[in-house]
Formats: C-alpha cells, sequence, structure tokens
C-alpha cells in the first residue's frame, strides 16, 4: 500500500499535466520557428535606382561617387565608369546626398519613374 501525504497526488498529477504541455508547446515553436525564419529573409524592396555621376566639364564618368539616402545607412559608390545600381527597401520620395572628394555636395531628390 502506498501512503501518500495530503495533496502530494494532486500536486504531482498537476506538475506532470505542466510539463506535458510545456513540451508540447516547445515543439511546436521549434517546428514553426524555422518556417516564420524563413519567410523573413527575403528583402523588402520598394525602389531601384541606377544612374551615373559625370563631370559638369569633362562629361565622364567619376569612379568613387558615394550616393547615401539621407537619414539611412543606404550607401553605394559608383563604378570606375561612374555608374551605380541603388536598390532599397526605402519608398520614394527620398533624398540623396551626393559626395566626392574634390567636388561640391549636392543634394537630389528623385521621384518615381524619373529619367534623366
Amino acid at each position: 500500500m502506498q501512503n501518500f501525504k495530503k495533496g502530494k497526488h494532486l500536486y504531482s498529477a498537476y506538475s506532470l499535466l505542466k510539463k506535458t504541455l510545456l513540451l508540447k508547446s516547445s515543439i511546436v515553436v521549434m517546428i514553426l520557428l524555422p518556417l516564420i525564419s524563413f519567410s523573413q529573409t527575403q528583402p523588402l524592396i520598394n525602389s531601384t535606382l541606377k544612374g551615373q555621376i559625370i563631370d559638369a566639364v569633362t562629361k565622364l564618368g567619376i569612379p568613387g561617387v558615394s550616393i547615401h539616402i539621407t537619414g539611412t545607412t543606404h550607401v553605394v559608390q559608383t563604378d570606375k565608369n561612374g555608374k551605380f545600381d541603388f536598390v532599397t527597401g526605402q519608398k520614394f520620395p527620398y533624398t540623396l546626398e551626393i559626395t566626392y572628394v574634390g567636388y561640391e555636395k549636392n543634394r537630389l531628390w528623385p521621384m518615381e519613374a524619373q529619367s534623366w
């Protein structure tokens, strides 16, 4: 014959139920977490901006010019022909800061579907 203290048996059943629910909820989280994180790996692209930075006098592309969206950390640099390709999660309109050593800093406000 087993010797149960008053209420001890009830506590054991409650503890076992709690552990079972915790285990089941942990398994559900472990199954769903990879699915949720996989769905967030696709980057959000709201705008794409392509162009070329040229010298006003020589009409040649300027390599290494920095193009930065104001208020963000999004920065690209032009290639050897002065061309750049900017893909960002920012929505139009936004302000671009264009900087290069030896040139005056310039700001542009590109709009949707513009071609210069």
